[in-house]
């Protein structure tokens, strides 16, 4: 991959001839890449593709995945200043290579057996939680009533908060979300949720926009899962998010959201 450096030619982006320029979020960098390779025809039918379309059947649940994950960390998404869906593929490939039975092309991911590598995954870069909001949250899961509490300690402002962008109101989102295993179906050729009943849940508190200067008494906030049955299956992780937004005044004189001035994380998953 190709990259325009700062003295060179002037950034653009598009397609010239067989040479694509384009950026990506989070970057001002102006990347080049080359057009072409084998066509789609070759790619479906040839046998020296067989690799390659095992691969990209494999990939297409990896994708299904990372999209339910993004899905369960709901309205906090909002706080995302770097394109956070390539990551979790590629973290949906890592918990896709853990599963040694099944052949290249149908093997499974099973999130439930491979919770350690979403914990503490982080939805922004510029800046982390722990060095936004400086207090000890802590988040707990219980499967069989589908609760989850969290509990923010007090927050004084001038020592707790880093408001680095120096803005006037701050909140606090809070997210539950359930991610079903995906495996694939012999039946459907096709990769799929494993819990049958599995639909995207997804349940949000989102604090009052508050001063960021003043003393926020401790909070604890509860959000309930709804499945259609309890305790919640075995083939569905829980997951609990916390993000920080910032706010400044909008055009209508009330606070309003300040993109990519946030930060995230997934603090609890069960």
């Amino acid at each position: 991959m190709a990259r325009v450096v700062k003295g060179g030619v002037q950034p653009f982006t598009g397609t010239l001839g067989d040479v694509t320029y384009y950026t990506i979020q989070g970057s001002e960098t102006v990347y080049v890449r080359k057009t072409g390779g084998p066509s789609k025809k070759m790619i479906k039918t040839s046998p020296r593709f067989d690799v390659v379309r095992r691969n990209n059947s494999e990939w297409v649940g990896c994708t299904r995945l990372a999209r339910m994950i993004r899905n369960a960390y709901g309205e906090v998404k909002s706080v995302e200043d770097y394109p956070v869906i390539g990551t979790l593929n590629g973290l949906s490939k890592k918990i896709q290579q853990t599963d040694t039975k099944s052949e290249l092309g149908k093997r499974g991911l099973f999130l439930t057996k491979n919770k350690p590598l979403l914990t503490g995954f982080n939805l922004s870069r510029k800046q982390v939680l722990e060095s936004v909001l400086r207090v000890p949250i802590t988040a707990s899961i219980e499967r069989i009533s589908g609760v989850a509490t969290v509990t923010i300690p007090t927050i004084v402002t001038a020592l707790h908060l880093y408001n680095f962008r120096k803005l006037p109101y701050f909140r606090i989102s809070i997210n539950l979300g359930g991610i079903s295993d995906v495996a694939f179906s012999d039946e459907k050729a096709e990769f799929q949720s494993i819990q049958k009943t599995f639909r995207h849940h997804s349940f949000s508190h989102k604090e009052q926009w508050l001063p960021t200067h003043g003393t926020i008494e401790e909070q604890t906030c509860s959000l309930q899962y709804h499945e259609q049955a309890t305790p919640v299956s075995e083939n569905v992780t829980l997951i609990v998010t916390v993000g920080v937004e910032f706010g400044t005044i909008g055009i209508d004189g009330k606070p309003t959201l300040v993109k990519y001035a946030g930060c995230g994380k997934i603090i609890c998953i069960e």
